[in-house]
């Protein structure tokens, strides 16, 4: 990804743990026909030898948003990792890790797919929540691991209270997500994941 694209992002995340700033993530969104990319890049504040970017896009399929394609790019020390994942018209998923290709069947008409970065759970619970306060949801997710390049289908419980929005992983506690919206509209304020705190600004 061109980093250049970024400048006047439309939207930061401030990542926080225990009070210590640890990143910054820049994110900008571009409408694309009926759909949305979203660009993310990751700045590190401490020299810890790892950078990241992140893109994907969602758009209209069968009356529903889902995610159309997704691109990883991690960098840590000497080791690099690129992995792109697109989604095929019978929902199937194309992947290709470090130039590696494989096809992965799905069972469901409507992808949903998560990665590390919190923006993945904001997109999804927007997409599936929608503004009605009070309503559960339970989805099939498909989790990306940018390491291996591996996929695994997990079920992800969304709830909206107020204005909270609840996401239960069914993994570990510490990876669900509680994200926080402003008044009067959908874009995020304030999230936890885990032991960290991100400032949306």
């Amino acid at each position: 990804m061109d980093e250049s694209r970024m400048n006047g992002s439309d939207l930061m995340m401030r990542v926080l743990c225990d009070g210590r700033h640890l990143q910054d993530r820049f994110l900008r969104l571009e409408a694309s026909g009926a759909g949305l990319e979203v660009y993310e890049v990751q700045k590190n504040l401490a020299d810890s030898g790892a950078d990241a970017t992140c893109s994907f896009g969602v758009e209209l399929r069968g009356g529903r948003m889902a995610y159309s394609w997704l691109d990883l790019r991690f960098r840590r020390g000497a080791r690099r990792s690129v992995t792109r994942v697109e989604v095929r018209d019978d929902c199937s998923l194309f992947v290709c890790h470090n130039g590696v290709e494989y096809s992965y069947p799905t069972v469901d008409d409507r992808i949903l797919l998560d990665g590390p970065s919190p923006m993945f759970d904001w997109v999804t619970a927007v997409m599936i929540v929608g503004v009605a306060d009070g309503e559960k949801w339970e989805v099939p997710v498909y989790v990306v691991d940018p390491d291996t390049g591996s996929i695994r289908r997990r079920l992800y419980g969304l709830r909206r209270e107020g204005l909270c929005i609840t996401i239960a992983k069914g993994l570990d506690p510490f990876s669900d997500s509680v994200i926080e919206l402003e008044e009067g509209g959908l874009s995020p304020r304030f999230q936890r994941v885990g032991g960290y705190t991100i400032q949306w600004e």
